[in-house]
């Protein structure tokens, strides 16, 4: 429907209403009119029938109702009777009417008067006192003459008919006028787009919402125009950068195969080839590091940085890469205190950036040198300069010089990409610090960084105390023993705790909900990546619980570099410090995350902090709120230490790795080619201590011999496809789990499982929730590196390739094959994994029906029950067969594997010797 039938249609029907209501309103006023004048009247009535007849009471005597159906009728001329002290009738105008109802008599009785219904007649009676003072009850009643009211509905009626035609046409006409103007610009706009960027809408006179409008959207064209006029520059200068040096490498390759050189001449042609790869290689990093800075649209995560610490760091790693550059790093004006020296920010960002700029201030310089003078002078912030003597920069370059690509023409003669300096703006911006570049004869260049100095941590609220946490743990530690032994309270937490059990599991079961649909529509969070996030999840979780049970063992030992933050109060609010670390892990493991979903996040986030407000202390909510948000960040800076799995979620497929096209070896196939899927990340962190030492069983020997073991179960897979029941069917798309946005992952979904299995045992104990995740979090985070790193070794091709190869060619699987090798199953290992540790806390005889795919209508969803988790494993790893795969093998291999992985999780040490808490 068009804007203007809905204007139109919106116009009418608010006119009809309100014109209706007044009407409607119209007719009740006069219909109550008409029987207040009844009432009225018969009121009348009444009282002058009772003045005429009461002359003679002695002559009144009570009157039977007479059964006469000649006599004349109520609704003819209405009625009037008169009743005695014992209320019998002793006169009525019509004796065949009717005797009035007893309760309504006792009730004109004892209230005096009284107006009343008797359907379809209205009355009216009262208590008349005659000259010799007794005491009668007079009713007069009668029908109402709606005859007037009736001609009103009709002249009302009539009325809002020809109203509504009227209405209609004019909503219609001032609808068209209205959208005159809007007219006007969908037709500037369709010849703006995408003809020609440089036009604009013409702007009217009005100064109303549509002029603003238009000047909004001249204003967004503006921003494309540029955005497409960056993106033609950037594409050309990228261009530029490789096809140079691309260029040159095939030129001295071609000269050096043109005739036999001498060593010599081939080792200064392979310095060069070198030197041009190295280029290109930097030139290819620095538009990695640009992408991964402008692709995360979170705000920054800051925290704490030591400046003058992480001007050294950066200088160590220069050098280190160059031995040849000299760096002299000046103080001025020291603070006698080091909190002088803190900052907040995000300190691998800024690393970067002071790296790329001691690089270009060496690089430029003659000799190779540069100063980088810090200046605490001034109370407000501290600035960094970065010092060199080369080339002078004009200053009508020095805005230019932070833009991608563009490059000083009085520096062009030295080797660069250009990207360095605009990564650095980047960088500065997105912390919203601020960077001044100078160049004369006098001084040299000058890039100065601005720092604002702002003490109040995000981490911690006691800064000393955060850096007792994390650079001196061992003194901590001796100071905690003390603390304990001077108590005499070693089984007592040090901080009192307010949030009841049922609470606490609302809070757990809520977020992780809401995790289960970050993981269900975020891009990027397939199986390993989603495994790897509720790792750390549930790690988070169980730290928090720390601090309120005694009997739980932090893991922080057994993970070494997680440095955890400190609490210093006294009393401590469980609830309020996992709805804060919930909510921080949300915005840092899933910062790209749509809109509606982070609109979710925070109010869930919103109504838990209100709600724990409401029934505790303020400051005590507030405080554990930090130290959740300060814990969610530690955990984080202790996952982004694992360069593999760290922004994972941005780059799942590796387009670079190198696809063997062997008979045996696996390649993409299917209807929707992609590259390999994870590569590496067979060498990401692993939780449990012997997960990388768990044997593995080879694969079968490749073979397309009929007789061969490898062929028989490729010909499994073959008849299984050509005679698959119904059932067999369901089985494989419930367990499927391989499309994005539509189901889980084959590893969230065993959260999914997890939470219908808590919800069914009702009563666990947060504690032994928060150490089920945690558990879950391990086993299926080291079950995918483990299966990830056997796949990227052995390289079995899927069954697909193999069947369409040797068996038939026009073969296909129910679902396509995912885009990485078969062996072992990643769905029988996630699952076996995770179900061992389910079974080791719910037993082997827990019967659950599996509801995670309630709803859907694109596949058989409908809920499968289940006598045992082991059963729900085995049956997961079946439909990878059903499903075509998957090899008998890989799925045997990976349930294997899944068990003996959750077997090191069921050992993990977390609680006290002796601790008991309901399961």
């Amino acid at each position: 429907m068009k804007i203007r039938s809905k204007l139109s249609l919106q116009f009418i029907l608010i006119t009809i209403g309100i014109y209706g209501f007044s009407m409607l309103f119209v007719y009740n006023q006069f219909k109550h009119h008409l029987e207040a004048e009844l009432f009225n009247s018969l009121e009348s009535r009444a009282r002058m029938t009772a003045e005429m007849i009461l002359i003679h009471e002695d002559e009144l005597k009570p009157a039977p109702e007479q059964k006469n159906p000649e006599a004349i009728k109520i609704n003819d001329i209405g009625n009037t009777s008169i009743y005695d002290r014992a209320l019998n009738r002793v006169y009525s105008l019509i004796s065949s009417a009717p005797l009035t109802p007893m309760p309504a008599l006792k009730a004109i009785k004892q209230s005096g008067e009284s107006k009343f219904v008797i359907d379809p007649y209205k009355a009216y009676g009262y208590v008349y006192t005659s000259r010799k003072n007794n005491e009668y009850v007079v009713v007069a009643e009668d029908k109402p003459d709606y005859s007037k009211l009736v001609q009103l509905k009709n002249i009302l009626f009539i009325s809002t008919l020809f109203t509504s035609l009227i209405v209609a046409l004019g909503g219609w006409f001032f609808a068209g006028q209205s959208m005159r103007p809007v007219n006007r610009i969908i037709h500037e706009v369709n010849d703006i787009l995408p003809n020609d960027l440089s036009k604009r809408l013409a702007l009217n006179d009005n100064q109303d919402e549509l002029s603003q409008l238009i000047i909004t959207f001249n204003s967004l064209l503006d921003r494309i125009e540029n955005a497409f006029k960056t993106e033609k520059s950037f594409i050309s200068n990228v261009s530029h950068e490789l096809k140079n040096p691309l260029a040159a490498i095939r030129t001295q390759i071609q000269f050096a195969a043109n005739k036999e050189r001498s060593t010599p001449e081939y080792k200064n042609i392979l310095t060069s080839l070198q030197e041009d790869i190295n280029g290109m290689s930097n030139t290819i990093e620095k538009l990695l590091q640009l992408a991964r800075v402008h692709s995360n649209l979170a705000p920054v995560q800051l925290s704490p940085v030591r400046l003058d610490e992480l001007v050294y760091q950066s200088k160590d790693n220069v050098i280190s890469a160059n031995p040849g550059y000299k760096i002299n790093i000046e103080m001025i004006n020291l603070p006698a205190d080091e909190e002088g020296m803190i900052i907040m920010g995000n300190e691998s960002l800024l690393k970067l950036a002071i790296m790329n700029l001691m690089e270009n201030a060496c690089k430029f310089s003659y000799d190779h040198s540069s100063t980088v003078s810090i200046d605490f002078s001034s109370p407000e912030n501290i600035k960094v300069s970065f010092q060199n003597f080369g080339k002078i920069i004009p200053k009508t370059e020095w805005e230019k010089i932070f833009k991608p690509f563009h490059r000083s023409q009085t520096n062009s003669y030295i080797k660069g990409s250009g990207i360095g300096l605009s990564l650095v703006k980047s960088i500065v911006d997105l912390h919203h610090f601020h960077i001044e570049v100078a160049s004369d004869e006098i001084r040299g260049t000058f890039f100065t960084l601005s720092f604002p100095l702002n003490q109040k941590s995000i981490v911690s609220e006691n800064h000393f105390a955060q850096k007792v946490a994390f650079g001196a743990s061992n003194i901590s530690a001796i100071v905690l023993l003390i603390l304990i032994l001077f108590s005499g309270e070693s089984c007592k937490s040090n901080h009192a705790t307010v949030s009841d059990d049922a609470s606490t599991r609302r809070v757990i079961k809520s977020w992780y909900q809401q995790y289960l649909t970050l993981n269900h529509f975020t891009d990027g969070y397939r199986p390993p990546v989603s495994a790897r996030t509720f790792a750390y999840i549930g790690l988070g979780g169980w730290e928090a619980g720390t601090l309120k049970y005694t009997q739980a063992l932090s893991l922080s030992n057994q993970n070494k570099g997680l440095n955890l933050p400190t609490y210093s109060k006294k009393t401590y609010d469980l609830d309020a410090c996992l709805n804060a670390l919930y909510f921080s892990f949300a915005n840092l493991f899933y910062p790209h995350a749509n809109m509606q979903i982070k609109s979710e996040i925070r109010n869930l986030y919103n109504s838990t902090f209100n709600d724990n407000v409401r029934k505790n202390d303020t400051a005590l909510i507030n405080a554990s709120d930090r130290y959740g948000r300060a814990l969610a960040n530690a955990v984080f800076a202790y996952a982004s230490k694992d360069s593999v799995g760290h922004l994972a979620y941005l780059y799942n497929y590796d387009q670079s790795y190198q696809i063997e096209d062997k008979p045996g070896l696996w390649k993409p196939t299917g209807s929707d080619i992609m590259p390999a899927l994870l590569p590496h990340w067979g060498t990401s962190r692993t939780f449990l201590p012997n997960t990388l030492a768990i044997p593995v069983n080879p694969p079968l020997n490749y073979s397309e011999e009929e007789n061969s073991d490898f062929f028989a179960q490729a010909w499994e897979i073959y008849t299984i496809s050509k005679s698959i029941t119904p059932e067999k069917k369901w089985i494989a798309e419930f367990w499927s789990d391989d499309f994005h946005s539509i189901t889980y992952c084959a590893a969230s979904r065993w959260i999914s499982i997890a939470l219908q299995a808590i919800d069914l045992k009702k009563d666990m104990d947060p504690l032994i929730e928060l150490e089920l995740f945690a558990k879950i979090g391990f086993a299926l985070n080291d079950a995918g590196v483990k299966a990830w790193g056997i796949k990227y070794n052995f390289k079995i091709e899927r069954p697909e390739t193999y069947i369409q190869r040797v068996i038939q060619p026009n073969w296909h699987s129910i679902h396509d094959s995912p885009s990485f090798p078969a062996y072992p199953s990643g769905h029988s290992i996630f699952g076996a994994s995770v179900a061992g540790v389910l079974t080791s806390f719910f037993g082997d005889d827990f019967k659950m029906t599996d509801h995670s795919h309630d709803g859907r209508k694109e596949f058989m969803s409908d809920p499968r029950t289940f006598k045992s988790f082991k059963e729900m494993a085995s049956e997961n790893a079946l439909s990878r067969m059903y499903l075509g795969v998957h090899y008998r093998s890989d799925c045997e291999e990976g349930l294997r594997l899944g068990y003996l992985i959750s077997d090191e999780a069921n050992k993990l040490p977390m609680l006290k010797p002796g601790s008991v808490f309901n399961r």
